[in-house]
C-alpha cells in the first residue's frame, strides 16, 4: 500500500530531475535542439506521474536565467532576454496547460472536498513540512505542528533565507524549488503523509550539500580538523535518514503485504465480477476507516475495475446494496476469504451460493441504498 501511494511521487521526482539535468546539459554544451526536447518531454512525464509537479515550471526558467546570466552584460542584451523567454516557454506551456486542465476537470486530489482546503492549517503545515525535511521523524495532524518540527522548520527557513540572499545561484534556484514543491501540499487538511515532502527533499539535499561544502571550505582556514568533523556530522545525518527510512518502511511494508494478501485472496475467490459490484471483507487487518478512502478502492480497481471494496469490522451484519449492482460479502479467516450468504440480496445471494458461500456465525443482511457512494 505505502509503495503504491508513494510511487507517483518518487517517479515524478526522478523525471523532474531528469528534465533539469538534460536542460542543464543542453545549456552547458550549447546543444539545445535535442536536449531541450528531451527535457520538456521529461517534465511532461513528471506531471503525468504526479500532477503536483506542474507548479515547478518556474524552476526551469530559473535554471535558464542562471546559465544565461553568466554572460557579461546579459541584462542589456535583448537577445538574451528573448532566449530566456524562448527556452522557458515549453515548461510554462506544459505547466500552465496542466494546471488549467486539472482545475477544470476537478479530477485530482486537490479537487476532493475534505482532503485539501484553505484555512488556518496552511501555516502549520508549512512548518511541519520544513521540519520534516530536517527531522524526518513523525508527522503531526494538519496544522498541529509539534515543537521538534517547529524548531527544525525554523532552522531550515533561516538557512534557506541565507542561501537566497547570499547565493550561489544554484542555492537560490533550490530555495525557490523547495518552496514551490511544498505549495501543492499546504492545503492538506485531512491527513499529512511523508510522501508530501518527497519532491521538496530534492532541492533540500542539494542545499544541505552546499552548506556542508561551504562550511568546510571556510572552516579549513581556521583549522584542518573542522572539515573532518563536518564529514563525520554529514555521515551521521546520512545514517539518521537511512535508519529512519528503514524503520518507517518496515511498518509500511507490513501494510503493503496485507494489501497484497487482500488482492491475491479476492482475485482467487472472484476471478471476475460484474462492473458496479460491491465487495465487503468482514474482519482482517485493514478495517480502520483511513484505509477505506484510497487503499481499499485501489484493490477494486486493480482486480476488477469499477468495483467498490470495503473492509469492515467482523461484527458487521448489514451491508449496502445499490440498485443495479451486485453485493458480495466474505469473511477474513486467517488469510482465507470465505464467502457469506447475504439475506435479502436477491440474485447476488444465489450467485454467492454458487461460488461456495455458506452461512456464517455472524449473519449478513443486505440493505437497500438508493444513492451510490464510495463509503460503506
Amino acid at each position: 500500500m505505502a509503495y503504491i501511494t508513494a510511487f507517483p511521487h518518487v517517479l515524478a521526482g526522478f523525471l523532474l530531475m531528469l528534465a533539469i539535468v538534460t536542460l542543464y546539459e543542453g545549456l552547458m554544451g550549447q546543444r539545445l535542439r535535442w536536449w531541450l526536447a528531451a527535457s520538456a518531454v521529461s517534465f511532461a512525464a513528471a506531471v503525468a506521474a504526479n500532477e503536483a509537479a506542474a507548479v515547478l515550471a518556474p524552476v526551469f526558467g530559473l535554471v535558464v536565467l542562471w546559465k544565461c546570466s553568466e554572460v557579461d552584460g546579459w541584462w542589456r542584451d535583448r537577445r538574451q532576454w528573448a532566449k530566456i523567454a524562448l527556452l522557458s516557454a515549453p515548461y510554462a506551456v506544459v505547466g500552465g496547460a496542466a494546471l488549467t486542465s486539472f482545475a477544470a476537470c476537478q479530477c485530482t486530489e486537490a479537487g476532493k472536498e475534505g482532503i485539501f482546503a484553505a484555512g488556518g492549517h496552511l501555516n502549520g503545515n508549512l512548518w511541519i513540512y520544513l521540519g520534516r525535511l530536517l527531522y524526518p521523524i513523525g508527522m503531526e495532524p494538519p496544522g498541529e505542528v509539534g515543537v521538534a518540527h517547529l524548531v527544525a522548520g525554523l532552522v531550515v527557513a533561516m538557512l534557506a533565507l541565507a542561501a537566497l540572499v547570499r547565493g550561489p545561484a544554484l542555492a537560490r534556484v533550490c530555495v525557490v524549488f523547495l518552496l514551490l514543491a511544498l505549495v501543492p501540499q499546504l492545503p492538506a487538511n485531512w491527513v499529512l503523509a511523508p510522501r508530501y515532502v518527497y519532491m521538496a527533499a530534492i532541492p533540500f539535499s542539494v542545499l544541505a550539500a552546499l552548506l556542508f561544502a561551504e562550511t568546510a571550505r571556510y572552516g579549513s582556514r581556521l583549522t584542518r580538523v573542522l572539515p573532518a568533523l563536518l564529514a563525520l556530522v554529514a555521515f551521521g545525518v546520512i545514517g539518521l535518514y537511512g535508519w529512519q527510512s528503514w524503520e518507517q518502511n518496515q511498518v509500511l511494508a507490513t501494510r503493503s503485504e496485507q494489501w497484497q494478501t487482500l488482492v491475491t485472496g479476492l482475485r482467487d475467490r472472484y476471478p471476475d465480477l460484474p462492473q458496479g459490484s460491491r465487495v465487503y471483507v468482514r474482519g482482517g487487518p485493514l478495517t480502520d476507516a483511513i484505509w477505506q478512502f484510497f487503499v481499499l478502492p485501489s484493490v477494486g480497481e486493480v482486480v476488477w475495475g469499477d468495483v467498490a471494496v470495503f473492509a469492515v469490522p467482523e461484527e458487521t451484519e448489514m451491508f449496502c446494496l445499490h440498485p443495479g449492482g451486485d453485493l458480495y460479502v466474505v469473511d477474513y479467516d486467517g488469510g482465507r476469504f470465505v464467502p457469506v450468504m447475504v439475506a435479502g440480496a436477491g440474485q447476488t445471494s444465489g450467485r454467492g451460493a454458487a461460488q461456495g458461500a455458506s452461512s456464517a456465525a455472524t449473519p449478513a443482511r443486505a440493505v437497500e441504498c438508493p444513492t451510490p457512494t464510495r463509503l460503506p
